[in-house]
């Protein structure tokens, strides 16, 4: 769609300097897509938008602006996330984060500021390359499969240079591997070439699911080489 907002990848401040020698690989993130209660269903997400720009989050009489456009989408979601804003209602998609971010550690749950630390080391995108509504009718699939998201993904690839990209789920998984021509999606460990890089991506259970199971997310990230922290990291 013309017009559609392309959101910036989150980039922790050790990615570069540390990601690798910290997680034994250097790690992206990719979900599927944000969602956006100024989502319509006809217009999209686009500059047609009128909220295109001057988006906000609002808690408690105060506001965070989403920068100068919408492209700082993934970076307020992350920053919400790691500072705990907003309020009880408001933070109860934090558990997914909490979920998934706790199978990068061995024993118990890792502290907040633990996996705040983790999230420091990595890289976080989305596949979509526009907002989505969460009604059944506004999700139908031609979203999900517009070149646009497939051609910033791999320019993201280029530039960060990931060895591992992790998706939430099997809707982005899907359509990455059927971009990179592989016959077989079953496994839920490819070996593919985006954006001049060889890389591995796996497929997790969504964190939000109830079939995700932290030992099974365990395996899969030693099995492609990924470091499982102790509690205590700092």
């Amino acid at each position: 769609m013309k017009g559609e907002v392309i959101f910036e990848p989150y980039v922790g401040n050790d990615y570069d300097s540390d990601g690798a020698r910290l997680l034994g690989r250097r790690v992206m993130v990719v979900g599927a897509s944000h969602y956006c209660e100024h989502f319509h269903s006809e217009h999209g997400c686009s500059k047609a938008c009128a909220h295109f720009g001057n988006y906000r989050f609002s808690c408690r009489d105060r506001s965070m602006f989403f920068g100068n456009r919408c492209e700082l989408f993934t970076q307020i979601v992350v920053e919400r996330y790691c500072k705990w804003i907003g309020d009880k209602e408001q933070r109860k998609w934090f558990r997914t984060f909490t979920r998934f971010y706790n199978s990068f550690f061995k024993g118990g749950k890792a502290t907040h500021k633990a996996r705040v630390r983790l999230i420091d080391h990595i890289a976080i995108t989305e596949y979509v390359q526009g907002a989505e509504g969460r009604e059944p009718t506004d999700n139908d699939g031609l979203a999900m499969s517009s070149d646009r998201n497939f051609i910033e993904l791999e320019k993201t690839v280029s530039l960060l240079r990931p060895d591992v990209l992790i998706f939430w789920g099997k809707r982005a998984w899907r359509e990455v591997c059927r971009r990179c021509g592989i016959g077989d999606i079953e496994p839920e460990i490819q070996h593919v070439t985006l954006g001049g890089m060889n890389v591995t991506i796996v497929r997790i259970v969504h964190p939000v699911a109830y079939g995700f199971k932290r030992a099974h997310v365990q395996k899969q990230l030693t099995d492609v080489g990924i470091k499982i922290l102790a509690l205590a990291f700092m």
